[in-house]
């Protein structure tokens, strides 16, 4: 029932994910088109092996593989300080 939360986060999460589509854009991954709460984006490695890298350094994404999409992971849109956590383990790591 509460109309200026649910606008809010609705805001908040567009804003959150055009943020990360430009970040991973300007570190070489592709991103598919999402219309949900998260991104798939193309790693440019294994993606099981991706995921293993950032879940040691506490970073929980997804692995497409099991979709036939070997190089992709899928990340959900956060807060903007999960967000930026996760972009930078992804530039200390992946890129």
């Amino acid at each position: 029932e509460d109309q200026d939360f649910m606008y809010k986060s609705l805001q908040l999460n567009l804003e959150q994910k055009e943020l990360l589509f430009k970040e991973l854009d300007s570190l070489g991954f592709d991103c598919l088109p999402s219309r949900g709460n998260f991104i798939s984006f193309d790693c440019k490695q294994d993606s099981r092996e991706a995921f293993n890298t950032l879940l040691k350094e506490g970073v929980i994404v997804r692995s497409l593989a099991v979709y036939k999409m070997p190089s992709y992971l899928r990340v959900s849109v956060g807060l903007p300080e999960e967000n930026f956590a996760f972009l930078e383990k992804i530039r200390q790591t992946l890129s």
